[in-house]
């Protein structure tokens, strides 16, 4: 995955898939992280290097279904959707649907019923997936408008530089979509990541640090995939 990033080549998905998936298959479950994200996708880290926030590389594994969605307060994360990230995110899309918006935010001067929201971390790095995180009102107006929405299928991937708005939203059947998902510095661009959200409320937790079994999500991948071969 890192290759294909970094070189702009095709990468070989069922292959990595394999791998990735039965490692997860094979060790015990408590001994995967696997958490809800603020976007009620589950949130599997593959693997991470960070000895400089200039020089930081994350892989994870995403994996939507319906069934997630109990877990989250679907209302707070629709309104907290539209969201930047630090560094240059990429998705490869392993099954499902997935759409993706991108959006223009500008600062206004009128009152507006869109704010942005800093995110705020407990102040570390060093824990894969286990820190909180807070959405706190800046107090700056904002205009939001959509600017594009594309949609992305098996094998096919695309990006998002680092301090550009978007949303991802899974459209796979049962709400069933996965994609392996990468952040990256990118000539050391490294950004504040941010969301928009109702200017009424002043701040929201957004992360969740629950732990959910991975498995039966994996395997029902698995069958998919391997009923397309």
């Amino acid at each position: 995955m890192q290759f294909s990033r970094d070189e702009n080549t095709k990468i070989e998905l069922k292959t990595a898939w394999k791998l990735i998936s039965e490692s997860i298959l094979d060790i015990p479950s408590e001994c995967t992280i696997s958490s809800i994200g603020s976007q009620g996708f589950l949130s599997i880290p593959i693997f991470k290097y960070d000895s400089e926030i200039n020089d930081f590389d994350f892989l994870r594994l995403h994996i939507w279904e319906n069934s997630l969605l109990e877990y989250i307060d679907t209302n707070i994360s629709e309104r907290f959707s539209i969201h930047s990230h630090s560094f240059l995110a990429q998705s490869w899309i392993i099954d499902g649907k997935i759409i993706n918006e991108r959006y223009s935010v500008n600062e206004t001067t009128e009152k507006s019923d869109s704010a942005i929201f800093k995110i705020e971390y407990n102040k570390t790095l060093n824990e894969v997936n286990q820190h909180t995180s807070m959405a706190v009102n800046t107090g700056k107006n904002i205009e939001v408008s959509k600017t594009s929405r594309e949609e992305y299928f098996f094998g096919e991937t695309y990006k998002i530089n680092a301090g550009k708005y978007h949303k991802s939203i899974s459209q796979g059947e049962n709400g069933l979509s996965a994609t392996f998902f990468s952040f990256t510095t990118q000539n050391n661009n490294v950004v504040q990541s941010n969301v928009t959200g109702p200017n009424s409320m002043q701040t929201s937790k957004i992360n969740r640090k629950m732990h959910i079994d991975p498995k039966k999500l994996i395997k029902t991948i698995d069958q998919k995939l391997n009923s397309n071969e």
